[in-house]
């Protein structure tokens, strides 16, 4: 139960993300303009690192809980857009930076 609360949720922060960073716009503008390929340089939320703890789901009761990172939460970006047409690549500038690579 754990487990789907905190998948649900981590889908729900990507997909306001996304809308946030107009992605399938930015894509459908590159794509009207002969282009194959777009980068995006994103900066981390809050300023945290890559690797710390973004959300987490814990079970008062019995104590178990599970997290996912920020790098997680960026990874399933990258595989929610993913397609047979479009390949979102995920490239780690820093701690705090990561250049998103679109092609199609």
């Amino acid at each position: 139960r754990l487990k789907e609360e905190l998948q649900a949720q981590l889908e729900a922060e990507v997909a306001k993300y996304v809308n946030k960073l107009r992605l399938e716009e930015v894509i459908a503008k590159a794509a009207i303009k002969g282009k194959t390929e777009h980068r995006m340089v994103l900066d981390v939320h809050k300023n945290a690192n890559l690797n710390d703890t973004a959300f987490v789901k814990m079970d008062a009761t019995t104590g178990l809980s599970f997290a996912k990172s920020w790098l997680d939460f960026y990874f399933h970006i990258a595989e929610s857009y993913k397609s047979d047409e479009i390949r979102i690549d995920i490239l780690i500038q820093t701690d705090y930076k990561l250049d998103l690579r679109i092609r199609w």
